[in-house]
């Protein structure tokens, strides 16, 4: 975003201070909505002199995409009526726009296993231009967080444990979304600055007990990434607080750290309900007012979901406790990027162009794709792909037949029908106290019931099922592998283990599997809000063994004796130390959205060779969580000595490192060459080969780490700095050379400068972070050199 024009400055100076309040408030479309369609009477009683934002936009428009574009347009006309000024418009994206009719992706942390961030610039471009065909300026993505802690439940909207992954990837989306000229196309909203994804013990919002050269250096990265590379325009701040301050009222790190350090000159919302939270569940100022002040000192420009603060700007001003200079500093940016957007000129959007964009065909292929590329081999004792003699074939388990299971919790079908299930549902909601009368004064629940709830003689998942099934054609585990082996007897058992006759059921699985040759075990976790959620958006569940009942059923289902094939559809890593050794293979479908289960069962059937690879770490039991490879030289489960890492003792290991993923063929890493020296500030190259030395054609992904020798502070055992998935036939043999630039390996010296150091640096190139096959040095020479404003995210690799 530019400086801002005298154009804006001149509206500023025309505004009066509840006109200025007026622009950073917020609320939910659905407050000015009688079904769908727009009403001026619940307009004047939810925004009597307009607004400055609305988020969650498209939810409240059930009926589709011309809905939401008509409701756009009527939204605008009332509110600049009132103001003067069009409202900023935002809404949820990060497996899709959360939007009747959208596309729906795989959950981020599938995208990431891909371990090609041009899929995330393709999805990110099919965002936007759904987003902007309902009139949305903002996508509510990516979510940029770091997350080396599965326990908590927000990890499946993340792209993994790594800087490097996670900066490339939303780098990428935010690429996508804004393209060359965001003024064109819809801007990127990040989530969430900063250390969100590394909350105290896994418990969502809690604080964050991070030291500052982490923080900058790790969970910074991915936004800093996007910021210098695209010019990202807005962030969303987190709850949680750093040294004592959430970061809603954190100057130090929204304004210093993200504009003054990382050059970031977008706008700063809060999370739902964020500041808020601080004085209702923190604790801190004496009044709203107060807290107003301290906000907008802050930075953060725009009180969101509805607005209970910034209401008191004026008040606060009043009191002495709000600095008009701050308030002013965040209306300002708000005007600018309206003139940016061209909202000034012209806000309106044209409603009948909008369906035509969502039903671009393209769009779903791409999402089939990535839960393609994203399925991740983890065992197999050579019972896949199955054998062409297999004749029957039981599937069994809680997500054998289950459809709501593959969807994250922030897909459009599942955030609403979460939503929804608290209102029908009495026993969830009781779990999730307060939020059915939230949901009825949000939602069109009557039109979400005629979709969603058609039968109320069926359970809530019964009817949820039918509907995915209708309106996306999903299909469950049972039916995807019955599509795939056509002359196989599938059989299948998919009741629920949250129940109290759980073990009857366990009975009854075991009989349908009787008289199969194979038994394939659809289990996971339920992501969301419902009654069998352990994770999602304030779930705080910190076992990570398969709940309810379902290792009982993997250890009875093993003692049969016959070849078993553990699929699972997940969000985080599960702890799988006491099922791993009783099932033959494992496979790692995550939430795949509407492509169903049919990538699974395309790569248990061998028609695909699956090329994904775990961007997390999995831990043997919970407790070893938090656990990833990038640990600080002398912590973790590696060690550096000898001159290159080594494997501690057994128990720190995890079941499965990052980077880790099996395939139907087999690769070899060699003839590693590189540059001997380099001076800080220059590049270097570094070359390794692959080869495909099995019998079919497959993927590898190659990975560069590096570790830093003889440093003048503590650094990590390893760091990925570059990686490549390679295309291979059988036989075939290709040479990668990677180019890196020194300005990759700056951090903070024990002065807290951030350099670049003349020291040597080790090389690693291997499969994973535990299985390294090449060893190099090189070394860094020259001068210290500062670095802070000149760092660099990404590496160039060719294939040759």
């Amino acid at each position: 975003m530019n400086k801002p024009s005298q154009r804006v400055k001149d509206i500023l100076a025309k505004m009066s201070l509840e006109e200025k309040a007026i622009q950073l408030s917020c609320i939910m479309p659905s407050m000015a909505l009688n079904r769908g369609v727009f009403s001026k009477e619940k307009a004047e009683e939810s925004m009597p002199q307009g607004v400055g934002r609305m988020t969650q936009f498209a939810t409240g428009f059930v009926g589709g995409a011309k809905q939401a574009a008509q409701g756009y347009n009527e939204i605008q006309k009332y509110v600049i009526e009132k103001t003067g000024l069009p409202c900023i418009i935002q809404n949820e994206s990060s497996s899709g726009l959360v939007a009747a009719d959208a596309t729906i992706f795989p959950v981020p942390i599938a995208l990431a296993g891909t371990f090609e961030p041009e899929l995330s610039y393709k999805m990110g471009k099919v965002l936007s231009d759904e987003g902007k065909a309902i009139g949305a300026h903002f996508m509510m993505s990516p979510v940029a967080d770091i997350s080396r802690d599965s326990r908590w439940g927000r990890v499946d909207e993340t792209f993994g444990e790594d800087p490097l992954v996670a900066a490339r990837f939303t780098s990428e989306e935010v690429h996508g979304i804004q393209g060359d000229d965001f003024t064109k196309r819809c801007g990127a909203l990040a989530k969430h600055w900063v250390g969100y994804g590394a909350s105290e013990g896994g418990v969502n919002c809690a604080t964050i007990n991070i030291g500052e050269k982490d923080l900058f250096e790790v969970y910074a990265t991915p936004f800093a990434a996007a910021i210098k590379e695209h010019d990202m325009q807005s962030i969303m701040v987190t709850y949680s607080d750093i040294d004592g301050l959430p970061m809603s009222v954190n100057p130090k790190w929204t304004q210093d750290v993200l504009r003054d350090k990382l050059g970031f000159n977008g706008i700063a919302v809060c999370d739902g309900h964020s500041i808020p939270r601080v004085i209702q569940t923190q604790g801190m100022y004496e009044d709203r007012a107060e807290l107003a002040g301290a906000a907008l000192k802050a930075g953060i420009d725009s009180d969101t979901m509805t607005t209970t603060v910034y209401n008191h700007i004026v008040e606060g001003v009043k009191k002495g406790v709000v600095d008009v200079k701050d308030l002013d500093a965040c209306v300002l940016r708000t005007l600018q990027m309206r003139e940016e957007m061209g909202l000034l000129d012209d806000p309106y959007i044209d409603s009948e162009k909008a369906q035509a964009v969502f039903d671009d065909p393209n769009a779903d292929a791409l999402s089939e794709e990535i839960a393609t590329k994203s399925v991740t081999l983890l065992k197999n004792n050579g019972v896949l792909p199955l054998d062409k003699n297999v004749k029957k074939v039981a599937v069994v388990g809680p997500f054998a037949t289950r459809l709501s299971c593959l969807f994250g919790g922030y897909a459009y079908p599942a955030m609403m029908g979460s939503f929804l299930q608290m209102v029908v549902d009495p026993e969830v909601a009781t779990k999730m106290e307060g939020f059915a009368e939230f949901a009825k004064q949000m939602f069109d629940i009557d039109a979400m019931k005629a979709k969603m709830f058609k039968d109320p003689s069926l359970s809530f998942d019964e009817n949820f099922d039918n509907y995915l099934r209708e309106t996306l054609h999903v299909t469950s585990l049972s039916e995807a592998i019955q599509n795939e082996l056509n002359d196989v007897e599938v059989v299948s058992y998919g009741k629920s283990m949250n129940t109290d006759d759980w073990q009857q059921r366990i009975d009854e699985a075991l009989k349908v599997c009787e008289e199969a040759d194979v038994v394939i075990l659809g289990v996971g976790e339920v992501t969301g809000q419902g009654k069998d959620a352990t994770s999602g958006e304030g779930i705080n569940h910190p076992d990570l063994t398969l709940p309810f009942h379902q290792e009982e059923l993997v250890k009875a289902v093993s003692s049969l004796g016959k070849k078993t094939i553990m699929v699972l559809f997940n969000g985080r890593a599960l702890a799988l130390g006491d099922v791993e050794p009783c099932v033959d293979a494992i496979v790692e479908g995550w939430y795949p959205g509407p492509a169903g289960a049919r990538p699974v069962a395309r790569v248990l059937s061998g028609d695909v060779n699956p090329g994904g690879r775990l961007p997390i770490t999995f831990p043997k039991i919970s407790a070893q969580c938090p656990i990833y490879y990038g640990t600080k030289t002398g912590s973790g489960y590696l060690s550096f000595t000898k001159g290159m890492p080594q494997k501690e003792a057994s128990v720190m290991q995890p079941l499965y490192p990052f980077g880790y993923g099996l395939s139907y063929s087999s690769f070899s890493i060699s003839n590693l060459t590189h540059d001997v020296s380099v001076k800080t500030g220059d590049s270097f190259k570094v070359s390794v080969d692959v080869e495909n030395t099995g019998a079919v054609y497959g993927e590898e992904t190659v990975q560069v780490y590096f570790h830093s020798l003889q440093p003048t502070i503590n650094r990590p055992v390893m760091e990925l700095r570059g990686f490549k998935k390679v295309a291979l036939e059988p036989g075939q043999k290709k040479t990668l050379e990677f180019t890196f630039d020194t300005r990759q390996f700056g951090y903070y010296n024990a002065h807290n400068e951030f350099v670049i150091e003349p020291r040597p640096q080790a090389i690693f190139v291997g499969h994973n972070a535990s299985q390294i096959s090449e060893y190099g040095r090189i070394e860094f020479t020259g001068e210290v050199k500062e670095n802070l404003h000149d760092r660099v995210f990404d590496f160039k690799v060719e294939e040759k």
